[in-house]
Protein backbone atom coordinates (compact mmCIF):
# COMPACT_ATOMS: atom_id res chain seq x y z
CA UNK A 1 0.00 0.00 0.00
CA UNK A 2 2.88 2.28 0.08
CA UNK A 3 3.62 2.27 -3.14
CA UNK A 4 0.08 3.17 -4.37
CA UNK A 5 -0.91 6.78 -4.37
CA UNK A 6 -3.52 7.47 -1.77
CA UNK A 7 -6.15 8.99 -4.52
CA UNK A 8 -5.42 5.71 -5.82
CA UNK A 9 -6.42 4.00 -2.54
CA UNK A 10 -9.40 6.38 -2.29
CA UNK A 11 -10.98 5.19 -5.62
CA UNK A 12 -10.18 1.85 -4.87
CA UNK A 13 -11.92 1.54 -1.65
CA UNK A 14 -15.07 3.49 -3.21
CA UNK A 15 -15.10 1.26 -5.96
CA UNK A 16 -14.99 -2.36 -3.63
CA UNK A 17 -17.61 -0.31 -1.20
CA UNK A 18 -19.80 -0.22 -4.17
CA UNK A 19 -19.58 -3.92 -5.35
CA UNK A 20 -19.80 -4.99 -1.58
CA UNK A 21 -23.39 -3.02 -1.49
CA UNK A 22 -24.25 -4.31 -4.71
CA UNK A 23 -23.79 -7.79 -3.90
CA UNK A 24 -26.13 -7.11 -0.71
CA UNK A 25 -28.63 -5.94 -3.11
CA UNK A 26 -28.43 -9.23 -4.66
CA UNK A 27 -28.87 -11.16 -1.44
CA UNK A 28 -25.26 -12.27 -1.71
CA UNK A 29 -22.32 -11.76 0.85
CA UNK A 30 -19.54 -10.88 -1.69
CA UNK A 31 -16.93 -13.01 0.49
CA UNK A 32 -19.11 -16.01 1.31
CA UNK A 33 -16.86 -18.64 -1.18
CA UNK A 34 -14.17 -18.19 -3.21
CA UNK A 35 -15.85 -20.60 -5.97
CA UNK A 36 -18.53 -17.33 -6.12
CA UNK A 37 -16.45 -14.96 -6.34
CA UNK A 38 -15.38 -14.97 -9.57
CA UNK A 39 -18.89 -15.65 -11.08
CA UNK A 40 -19.86 -12.05 -8.63
CA UNK A 41 -17.07 -10.04 -9.85
CA UNK A 42 -17.93 -10.62 -13.84
CA UNK A 43 -21.37 -10.17 -13.08
CA UNK A 44 -21.02 -6.35 -11.52
CA UNK A 45 -18.22 -5.12 -14.22
CA UNK A 46 -20.86 -6.45 -16.69
CA UNK A 47 -23.47 -4.54 -15.15
CA UNK A 48 -21.61 -1.26 -14.23
CA UNK A 49 -20.38 -0.95 -17.66
CA UNK A 50 -24.36 -0.27 -18.70
CA UNK A 51 -23.41 2.77 -17.28
CA UNK A 52 -19.83 4.00 -16.39
CA UNK A 53 -17.55 5.43 -18.91
CA UNK A 54 -14.89 3.26 -20.43
CA UNK A 55 -12.33 4.67 -17.76
CA UNK A 56 -14.62 4.14 -15.15
CA UNK A 57 -15.16 0.33 -15.97
CA UNK A 58 -11.11 0.00 -16.22
CA UNK A 59 -10.72 1.28 -13.30
CA UNK A 60 -13.33 -1.09 -11.30
CA UNK A 61 -11.90 -4.10 -12.45
CA UNK A 62 -8.48 -3.06 -11.31
CA UNK A 63 -9.81 -2.85 -7.88
CA UNK A 64 -11.39 -6.08 -8.27
CA UNK A 65 -8.25 -7.95 -9.72
CA UNK A 66 -6.39 -6.57 -6.66
CA UNK A 67 -8.77 -7.96 -4.84
CA UNK A 68 -9.12 -11.10 -6.79
CA UNK A 69 -4.91 -11.34 -6.06
CA UNK A 70 -5.27 -10.08 -3.08
CA UNK A 71 -7.20 -13.27 -1.80
CA UNK A 72 -5.07 -15.24 -3.78
CA UNK A 73 -8.14 -16.75 -6.36
CA UNK A 74 -6.20 -17.25 -10.02
CA UNK A 75 -9.99 -17.79 -11.24
CA UNK A 76 -11.47 -14.43 -10.15
CA UNK A 77 -8.24 -12.67 -11.17
CA UNK A 78 -8.50 -14.34 -14.57
CA UNK A 79 -12.67 -13.32 -14.93
CA UNK A 80 -12.09 -9.63 -13.41
CA UNK A 81 -9.63 -9.29 -16.08
CA UNK A 82 -11.35 -10.82 -18.72
CA UNK A 83 -15.07 -9.43 -18.23
CA UNK A 84 -12.89 -5.83 -17.83
CA UNK A 85 -11.54 -6.04 -21.62
CA UNK A 86 -15.21 -7.01 -22.57
CA UNK A 87 -16.99 -4.25 -21.00
CA UNK A 88 -14.45 -1.89 -21.44
CA UNK A 89 -14.86 -2.54 -25.32
CA UNK A 90 -18.61 -2.50 -25.42
CA UNK A 91 -18.40 0.87 -23.86
CA UNK A 92 -15.81 2.14 -26.30
CA UNK A 93 -17.93 1.11 -29.38
CA UNK A 94 -21.16 2.28 -28.02
CA UNK A 95 -19.78 5.95 -27.82
CA UNK A 96 -19.80 7.75 -31.40
CA UNK A 97 -16.78 10.31 -31.85
CA UNK A 98 -17.22 13.34 -33.91
CA UNK A 99 -14.82 15.07 -32.63
CA UNK A 100 -17.57 18.19 -31.52
CA UNK A 101 -19.27 18.59 -28.72
CA UNK A 102 -22.78 19.98 -28.42
CA UNK A 103 -25.36 21.12 -25.25
CA UNK A 104 -27.77 18.68 -24.16
CA UNK A 105 -31.04 19.93 -24.56
CA UNK A 106 -32.81 21.13 -21.99
CA UNK A 107 -36.64 21.74 -20.69
CA UNK A 108 -38.53 25.15 -20.23
CA UNK A 109 -40.35 25.61 -16.61
CA UNK A 110 -43.13 25.61 -18.49
CA UNK A 111 -42.43 21.95 -20.16
CA UNK A 112 -41.58 20.86 -16.66
CA UNK A 113 -44.79 22.19 -15.09
CA UNK A 114 -46.40 20.22 -17.98
CA UNK A 115 -44.77 16.73 -17.63
CA UNK A 116 -45.69 17.27 -14.03
CA UNK A 117 -48.82 18.12 -14.80
CA UNK A 118 -49.69 14.51 -16.97
CA UNK A 119 -48.01 12.37 -13.80
CA UNK A 120 -50.65 14.22 -11.70
CA UNK A 121 -53.59 13.18 -13.67
CA UNK A 122 -52.30 9.52 -13.91
CA UNK A 123 -51.88 8.91 -10.25
CA UNK A 124 -55.50 8.65 -9.04
CA UNK A 125 -55.26 5.37 -11.29
CA UNK A 126 -51.54 4.19 -11.02
CA UNK A 127 -49.25 2.95 -8.41
CA UNK A 128 -46.27 4.16 -11.15
CA UNK A 129 -47.59 7.75 -11.47
CA UNK A 130 -47.60 7.90 -7.71
CA UNK A 131 -44.35 6.45 -7.82
CA UNK A 132 -42.78 8.71 -10.72
CA UNK A 133 -44.40 12.15 -9.24
CA UNK A 134 -42.01 11.35 -6.18
CA UNK A 135 -39.40 10.72 -8.09
CA UNK A 136 -39.94 13.87 -10.26
CA UNK A 137 -40.34 16.20 -7.55
CA UNK A 138 -36.84 14.98 -5.36
CA UNK A 139 -35.54 15.51 -8.82
CA UNK A 140 -36.11 18.70 -8.87
CA UNK A 141 -36.01 20.02 -5.45
CA UNK A 142 -32.41 18.36 -5.42
CA UNK A 143 -30.93 18.71 -8.59
CA UNK A 144 -30.55 14.92 -8.24
CA UNK A 145 -28.46 12.80 -10.28
CA UNK A 146 -30.39 9.37 -11.21
CA UNK A 147 -27.86 7.16 -9.62
CA UNK A 148 -28.55 9.47 -6.40
CA UNK A 149 -32.45 8.33 -7.08
CA UNK A 150 -31.74 4.69 -7.13
CA UNK A 151 -29.47 4.65 -4.25
CA UNK A 152 -32.00 6.29 -1.93
CA UNK A 153 -32.81 4.01 1.49
CA UNK A 154 -35.41 4.48 4.16
CA UNK A 155 -32.70 5.80 6.38
CA UNK A 156 -32.45 8.63 3.94
CA UNK A 157 -35.62 10.43 4.94
CA UNK A 158 -37.05 12.29 7.37
CA UNK A 159 -40.20 13.73 6.10
CA UNK A 160 -41.00 15.20 9.16
CA UNK A 161 -38.01 17.55 8.94
CA UNK A 162 -38.32 17.85 5.50
CA UNK A 163 -34.91 16.66 4.91
CA UNK A 164 -33.31 13.72 2.11
CA UNK A 165 -29.89 12.79 2.94
CA UNK A 166 -27.86 11.81 -0.04
CA UNK A 167 -25.71 9.47 1.23
CA UNK A 168 -23.15 8.61 -1.87
CA UNK A 169 -22.93 10.86 -5.51
CA UNK A 170 -20.53 10.98 -8.13
CA UNK A 171 -18.57 13.81 -6.13
CA UNK A 172 -19.25 12.07 -3.02
CA UNK A 173 -18.13 8.13 -3.58
CA UNK A 174 -16.30 7.97 -0.12
CA UNK A 175 -20.25 8.44 1.17
CA UNK A 176 -19.78 11.47 3.68
CA UNK A 177 -23.23 12.33 2.72
CA UNK A 178 -25.22 15.42 2.77
CA UNK A 179 -28.69 16.72 4.15
CA UNK A 180 -30.71 18.63 1.88
CA UNK A 181 -34.06 20.34 2.25
CA UNK A 182 -37.39 19.36 0.43
CA UNK A 183 -40.65 21.63 -0.40
CA UNK A 184 -43.70 20.65 1.57
CA UNK A 185 -44.90 19.61 -1.82
CA UNK A 186 -42.21 16.99 -2.38
CA UNK A 187 -42.63 15.73 1.26
CA UNK A 188 -46.45 15.21 0.07
CA UNK A 189 -45.83 13.29 -2.93
CA UNK A 190 -43.30 11.10 -1.19
CA UNK A 191 -45.80 10.28 1.43
CA UNK A 192 -48.28 9.26 -0.69
CA UNK A 193 -45.74 6.78 -2.29
CA UNK A 194 -44.86 5.29 0.61
CA UNK A 195 -48.22 4.88 1.82
CA UNK A 196 -49.75 3.38 -1.54
CA UNK A 197 -47.05 1.32 -2.12
CA UNK A 198 -46.74 -0.11 1.51
CA UNK A 199 -43.41 0.44 1.70
CA UNK A 200 -43.91 2.33 5.38
CA UNK A 201 -45.42 -0.83 6.54
CA UNK A 202 -43.40 -3.57 4.91
CA UNK A 203 -42.69 -6.40 7.98
CA UNK A 204 -38.54 -6.47 7.45
CA UNK A 205 -35.60 -6.63 10.05
CA UNK A 206 -33.87 -3.61 8.38
CA UNK A 207 -36.54 -1.36 6.42
CA UNK A 208 -34.14 1.13 6.44
CA UNK A 209 -32.15 -0.48 4.15
CA UNK A 210 -35.09 -1.04 1.39
CA UNK A 211 -35.27 1.13 -1.51
CA UNK A 212 -37.23 4.08 -1.67
CA UNK A 213 -37.48 3.17 -5.25
CA UNK A 214 -38.43 0.30 -6.96
CA UNK A 215 -39.49 -1.29 -10.06
CA UNK A 216 -43.25 -1.93 -10.53
CA UNK A 217 -44.74 -4.60 -13.41
CA UNK A 218 -47.00 -3.53 -16.22
CA UNK A 219 -49.69 -5.58 -13.88
CA UNK A 220 -48.80 -2.85 -11.48
CA UNK A 221 -47.13 -5.29 -8.94
CA UNK A 222 -44.42 -4.79 -7.28
CA UNK A 223 -40.94 -6.07 -8.86
CA UNK A 224 -39.37 -8.12 -6.39
CA UNK A 225 -35.73 -9.12 -5.76
CA UNK A 226 -34.59 -13.34 -5.62
CA UNK A 227 -34.63 -12.37 -1.41
CA UNK A 228 -38.18 -11.30 -1.51
CA UNK A 229 -37.49 -7.60 -1.22
CA UNK A 230 -38.38 -4.63 -3.66
CA UNK A 231 -35.91 -4.78 -6.67
CA UNK A 232 -34.69 -1.01 -6.67
CA UNK A 233 -34.82 1.12 -9.95
CA UNK A 234 -31.93 1.50 -12.05
CA UNK A 235 -30.65 4.25 -14.07
CA UNK A 236 -32.32 3.29 -17.45
CA UNK A 237 -35.55 2.87 -15.72
CA UNK A 238 -35.59 6.38 -14.06
CA UNK A 239 -34.88 8.05 -17.40
CA UNK A 240 -37.75 5.86 -18.93
CA UNK A 241 -39.89 7.34 -15.95
CA UNK A 242 -38.78 10.91 -17.38
CA UNK A 243 -39.42 9.95 -21.11
CA UNK A 244 -43.37 8.02 -20.08
CA UNK A 245 -44.55 11.76 -19.69
CA UNK A 246 -42.51 13.93 -21.67
CA UNK A 247 -42.82 11.95 -25.53
CA UNK A 248 -46.56 12.78 -25.24
CA UNK A 249 -46.13 16.28 -25.46
CA UNK A 250 -44.09 16.06 -28.50
CA UNK A 251 -40.64 16.51 -26.32
CA UNK A 252 -37.52 14.43 -27.87
CA UNK A 253 -34.61 14.25 -26.37
CA UNK A 254 -35.32 13.60 -22.19
CA UNK A 255 -32.59 11.46 -20.44
CA UNK A 256 -31.93 10.97 -16.95
CA UNK A 257 -30.46 13.64 -16.37
CA UNK A 258 -32.55 16.44 -18.13
CA UNK A 259 -34.24 17.94 -14.70
CA UNK A 260 -30.88 18.28 -13.07
CA UNK A 261 -29.38 20.51 -15.96
CA UNK A 262 -33.04 21.74 -16.74
CA UNK A 263 -33.48 22.91 -13.02
CA UNK A 264 -30.16 24.06 -12.63
CA UNK A 265 -30.37 26.78 -15.72
CA UNK A 266 -33.88 27.54 -14.85
CA UNK A 267 -32.26 28.45 -11.73
CA UNK A 268 -29.19 30.03 -12.74
CA UNK A 269 -31.56 32.55 -15.00
CA UNK A 270 -33.88 33.53 -12.09
CA UNK A 271 -30.50 34.80 -10.16
CA UNK A 272 -30.83 32.03 -7.05
CA UNK A 273 -27.04 31.06 -5.83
Amino acid sequence: ATSIAPSTLEARRCDLRRFVQWCERKGTPPLLSSSALPELMEAHIADVGRTLSAGSIQRVGSALSSLAEALDSDRAWRGARERRRLAVRAAQRSVIRTGKSHQKPRLTVSEMQAMRGNIVKETASSLRAVRDLAIFDIMCDLLARRSEITQMRGRDLDLSASTIRIAYSKTDQVGKGSIFTISPRTVASIEAWLGESGLSGMNVEDAGSLPVFFGIMNDGKIRLASVGQPDPMDGRTVARVLQRYAVPLGISGVAGHSLRRSMARALYEAKVP
